[in-house]
Protein backbone atom coordinates (compact mmCIF):
# COMPACT_ATOMS: atom_id res chain seq x y z
CA UNK A 1 0.00 0.00 0.00
CA UNK A 2 1.61 3.31 -1.09
CA UNK A 3 1.16 5.94 1.64
CA UNK A 4 1.29 9.91 1.39
CA UNK A 5 4.77 10.99 2.46
CA UNK A 6 5.73 12.65 5.63
CA UNK A 7 9.26 12.53 5.22
CA UNK A 8 10.26 13.55 2.04
CA UNK A 9 7.90 16.24 0.55
CA UNK A 10 10.00 15.91 -3.38
CA UNK A 11 7.98 12.92 -3.76
CA UNK A 12 4.99 10.71 -3.65
CA UNK A 13 5.07 7.04 -4.01
CA UNK A 14 1.83 6.67 -6.28
CA UNK A 15 1.12 4.56 -9.71
CA UNK A 16 -1.62 6.75 -10.77
CA UNK A 17 -2.32 3.54 -13.33
CA UNK A 18 -3.41 1.40 -10.17
CA UNK A 19 -7.16 2.50 -8.68
CA UNK A 20 -6.51 0.54 -6.00
CA UNK A 21 -3.35 1.86 -4.84
CA UNK A 22 -5.04 5.70 -5.81
CA UNK A 23 -8.19 4.76 -3.24
CA UNK A 24 -6.03 3.74 -0.73
CA UNK A 25 -3.77 6.50 -1.31
CA UNK A 26 -6.97 8.85 -0.94
CA UNK A 27 -8.08 6.59 2.27
CA UNK A 28 -4.75 7.78 3.93
CA UNK A 29 -5.16 11.33 2.69
CA UNK A 30 -8.77 11.72 4.19
CA UNK A 31 -7.50 9.93 7.72
CA UNK A 32 -5.17 12.70 8.05
CA UNK A 33 -5.06 14.02 11.74
CA UNK A 34 -5.04 18.01 11.62
CA UNK A 35 -1.29 17.98 12.63
CA UNK A 36 -0.41 15.54 9.65
CA UNK A 37 -2.57 17.21 7.00
CA UNK A 38 -0.74 20.65 7.95
CA UNK A 39 2.43 18.70 6.92
CA UNK A 40 0.92 18.73 3.46
CA UNK A 41 -1.52 21.74 2.81
CA UNK A 42 0.88 23.85 5.12
CA UNK A 43 1.32 25.74 8.70
CA UNK A 44 4.07 23.60 9.94
CA UNK A 45 6.93 21.42 8.28
CA UNK A 46 8.48 19.62 11.21
CA UNK A 47 9.32 22.47 13.92
CA UNK A 48 9.03 25.20 11.82
CA UNK A 49 6.41 27.62 11.54
CA UNK A 50 4.85 28.12 8.01
CA UNK A 51 1.99 29.97 6.12
CA UNK A 52 -1.42 27.72 5.30
CA UNK A 53 -2.62 27.33 1.80
CA UNK A 54 -5.86 29.26 1.33
CA UNK A 55 -9.10 28.04 0.10
CA UNK A 56 -9.21 30.28 -2.84
CA UNK A 57 -5.69 29.37 -4.21
CA UNK A 58 -5.98 26.02 -4.10
CA UNK A 59 -9.90 26.06 -5.14
CA UNK A 60 -8.23 28.19 -8.15
CA UNK A 61 -5.48 25.54 -8.92
CA UNK A 62 -7.71 22.54 -8.37
CA UNK A 63 -10.53 24.07 -11.08
CA UNK A 64 -7.39 24.73 -13.67
CA UNK A 65 -5.93 21.80 -13.15
CA UNK A 66 -9.24 19.53 -12.64
CA UNK A 67 -10.31 20.67 -15.94
CA UNK A 68 -6.85 19.50 -17.62
CA UNK A 69 -7.49 16.07 -16.44
CA UNK A 70 -10.64 16.06 -17.50
CA UNK A 71 -9.44 17.10 -20.78
CA UNK A 72 -7.03 14.08 -20.89
CA UNK A 73 -10.22 11.76 -19.54
CA UNK A 74 -12.55 12.48 -22.23
CA UNK A 75 -10.03 11.60 -24.65
CA UNK A 76 -9.38 15.37 -26.27
CA UNK A 77 -7.17 16.30 -28.82
CA UNK A 78 -3.53 15.01 -27.24
CA UNK A 79 -2.14 18.96 -28.22
CA UNK A 80 -4.53 20.76 -26.27
CA UNK A 81 -4.48 18.32 -23.11
CA UNK A 82 -1.04 18.39 -23.32
CA UNK A 83 -0.97 22.35 -23.32
CA UNK A 84 -4.07 22.24 -20.31
CA UNK A 85 -1.71 20.16 -18.19
CA UNK A 86 1.22 22.51 -18.77
CA UNK A 87 -0.41 25.27 -17.74
CA UNK A 88 -1.69 24.02 -14.91
CA UNK A 89 1.65 23.29 -14.17
CA UNK A 90 2.58 26.99 -14.74
CA UNK A 91 -0.49 28.00 -12.38
CA UNK A 92 0.78 25.55 -9.77
CA UNK A 93 4.63 27.27 -9.32
CA UNK A 94 2.62 30.44 -9.93
CA UNK A 95 0.75 30.11 -6.74
CA UNK A 96 3.61 28.47 -4.74
CA UNK A 97 6.02 31.64 -5.43
CA UNK A 98 3.37 33.81 -4.17
CA UNK A 99 2.91 31.39 -1.38
CA UNK A 100 -0.49 30.90 -1.78
CA UNK A 101 0.15 26.74 -1.83
CA UNK A 102 2.45 25.94 0.77
CA UNK A 103 4.09 22.34 2.59
CA UNK A 104 3.91 19.53 0.70
CA UNK A 105 0.83 20.40 -1.41
CA UNK A 106 2.33 21.82 -4.61
CA UNK A 107 4.97 18.49 -4.99
CA UNK A 108 1.86 16.49 -4.59
CA UNK A 109 -0.16 18.07 -7.59
CA UNK A 110 3.45 18.79 -9.99
CA UNK A 111 3.78 15.15 -9.71
CA UNK A 112 0.16 14.29 -10.58
CA UNK A 113 0.14 16.35 -13.81
CA UNK A 114 3.62 15.88 -14.00
CA UNK A 115 3.05 12.13 -14.65
CA UNK A 116 -0.08 12.22 -16.79
CA UNK A 117 1.92 14.81 -18.97
CA UNK A 118 4.45 12.35 -19.59
CA UNK A 119 1.98 10.12 -20.31
CA UNK A 120 0.31 12.15 -22.69
CA UNK A 121 3.63 13.20 -24.52
CA UNK A 122 4.44 9.53 -24.81
CA UNK A 123 1.09 8.84 -26.57
CA UNK A 124 1.17 11.67 -28.73
CA UNK A 125 4.68 10.49 -29.76
CA UNK A 126 4.12 7.05 -30.35
CA UNK A 127 0.04 7.53 -31.64
CA UNK A 128 -1.01 4.35 -29.99
CA UNK A 129 -3.11 3.08 -27.56
CA UNK A 130 -0.98 4.34 -24.59
CA UNK A 131 -4.28 7.30 -24.40
CA UNK A 132 -5.86 4.55 -22.47
CA UNK A 133 -3.41 4.62 -19.96
CA UNK A 134 -3.49 8.85 -19.94
CA UNK A 135 -7.22 8.79 -18.93
CA UNK A 136 -6.92 5.68 -16.65
CA UNK A 137 -4.15 7.94 -14.78
CA UNK A 138 -5.65 10.98 -15.28
CA UNK A 139 -9.10 9.83 -13.46
CA UNK A 140 -7.24 8.73 -10.56
CA UNK A 141 -5.14 12.05 -10.34
CA UNK A 142 -8.47 14.16 -10.08
CA UNK A 143 -9.33 11.69 -7.10
CA UNK A 144 -6.23 12.43 -5.27
CA UNK A 145 -6.77 16.30 -6.18
CA UNK A 146 -10.44 16.05 -4.83
CA UNK A 147 -8.83 14.35 -1.92
CA UNK A 148 -6.70 16.96 -0.83
CA UNK A 149 -9.10 19.79 -1.40
CA UNK A 150 -11.04 18.11 1.29
CA UNK A 151 -7.50 18.67 3.58
CA UNK A 152 -7.73 22.11 2.35
CA UNK A 153 -10.91 23.35 3.07
CA UNK A 154 -11.19 21.41 6.38
CA UNK A 155 -7.70 22.70 8.29
CA UNK A 156 -6.79 25.60 5.50
CA UNK A 157 -6.55 29.16 5.68
CA UNK A 158 -9.76 31.18 4.29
Amino acid sequence: MSHPPTRNPDTINIDLKNVENVSNFVRDILAKSKEEAELIIGKRDKEKVVKKTTKSSYRRVHEIASSALEEVERGKNPTSAITALTKSLILVKYQEARELLVGQLPRYIEQILSKVLGCMQEASREQGDNIHNCREMAKNGKMILDALAVLVYQYGKE
